[in-house]
Order: structure tokens, then C-alpha cells, then sequence
């Protein structure tokens, strides 16, 4: 039985399959510290207008360029042209190195214009993500669960703004050492979702 072939294709749909569901949550887990990171800036401003005296501008800039606004929107156009110009899969597991960067950032801000900074760093990581993780997590799919997959990342997107939030109120007692708590565990998740994206083929 071993000459006859017949195994071979039978491990190879069991690899593939496998292939699949690791691509999916790992895409998945991107949604979620990207979504995570949104509402993360939301309640750490509050503790570092205060700590750095932020005026009502400068407040509704940060706003403007976070990861649910400007920053974001230039991070998707540039993540989508790199996605073709250079491969999806390597923008799909570089791009968490540059988001890792900016949240550790954001954990040792000590002032004013590097919190400008940081949220601009992040934004732009959580915008080209979105490009890459999507079409990767579509590709990968079957074609008939294509749309039950991607109801996956809409599922996770939705998570980390709650997992996040409750964070926030379960840290608040700590004030800006729960914030830098909250940036942690985005960190630590995106650093285990790099080793995971390595291991996917495009």
C-alpha cells in the first residue's frame, strides 16, 4: 500500500487544510491587535493629556491622525502597492515588526511630540495590515467559506476594541501604568503572530 500513491494526496489535503485555519488565525489576530490599538489610543489620551498638558487642538489632531483616521488610510494605500509590488506574504509578517515598534513606542512615550509620533507609527502598521491580512486570509480559504472566513476577522476585529475596553476599566485604578499594561499585551500578541505568520506560504 505504501507504492500506491493513494496516502500522498490525502496528507497533502490534511497540510493544506491545516495551512488554512493557521492563516486564518493569525489574519485573524491581526484584525484584533489593529482594532485593539484604536481603542487603546482612546484610553491612554486621556491619561496623557493630562500627564504632558495636551491642549483641546492637539487632542483632536492625535484624533485625526490615530489608527481609525488619516494615518491608517495612508498605511492602507502604501500596504496595498507594496502587497503587489513586493508580495503579500512578506508585507503580511514584516509589517507586525514596524507595528511592534510603534507600540513599543507608545509604552516609553515621555512627551508630547513623541506620542504624535507613535500614533502615526501604529496607524500606518494597522492600515497596511489590512490589505495584506485580508487578501491572504481570503486566498486561503476555500472557495465556498470564503464568506464564513471572512465573517472570522470581522469577528476578531470586533474583539480586541472589547477585550481592550474592559482592560481599560479593569486597569483604570493604575492610570497610565494599566495603559502601558494594555500596549503590552498588543505587543506580545503581535510578537507571537509574527513567529506564526513566518510559517505561512503564500
Amino acid at each position: 500500500m505504501s507504492g500506491s500513491g493513494v496516502p500522498a494526496p490525502i496528507d497533502d489535503d490534511r497540510q493544506a487544510e491545516r495551512m488554512r485555519r493557521r492563516t486564518t488565525l493569525v489574519s485573524g489576530i491581526g484584525g484584533y491587535i489593529d482594532a485593539g490599538s484604536i481603542v487603546a489610543g482612546s484610553v491612554g489620551l486621556t491619561y496623557w493629556t493630562a500627564k504632558f498638558g495636551l491642549t483641546h487642538s492637539a487632542v483632536g489632531l492625535l484624533g485625526a491622525i490615530s489608527s481609525n483616521a488619516i494615518s491608517a488610510g495612508i498605511g492602507a494605500l502604501v500596504g496595498g502597492y507594496l502587497c503587489d509590488r513586493f508580495g503579500r506574504k512578506r508585507v503580511f509578517t514584516k509589517n507586525l515588526l514596524f507595528y511592534m515598534f510603534g507600540v513599543l513606542w507608545l509604552i516609553f512615550v515621555s512627551s508630547g511630540w513623541m506620542l504624535f509620533v507613535g500614533y502615526v507609527l501604529v496607524g500606518l502598521a494597522v492600515g497596511s495590515d489590512v490589505p495584506a491580512s485580508w487578501t491572504m486570509m481570503s486566498e486561503a480559504a476555500r472557495s465556498e467559506r470564503r464568506g464564513a472566513t471572512g465573517a472570522i476577522m470581522q469577528l476578531l476585529w470586533n474583539t480586541g476594541p472589547v477585550v481592550v475596553l474592559l482592560l481599560g476599566l479593569a486597569l483604570q485604578p493604575l492610570g497610565l501604568l494599566g495603559v502601558r499594561l494594555i500596549f503590552v499585551h498588543l505587543f506580545l500578541l503581535a510578537l507571537v503572530t509574527y513567529f506564526g505568520r513566518r510559517s505561512i506560504t503564500e
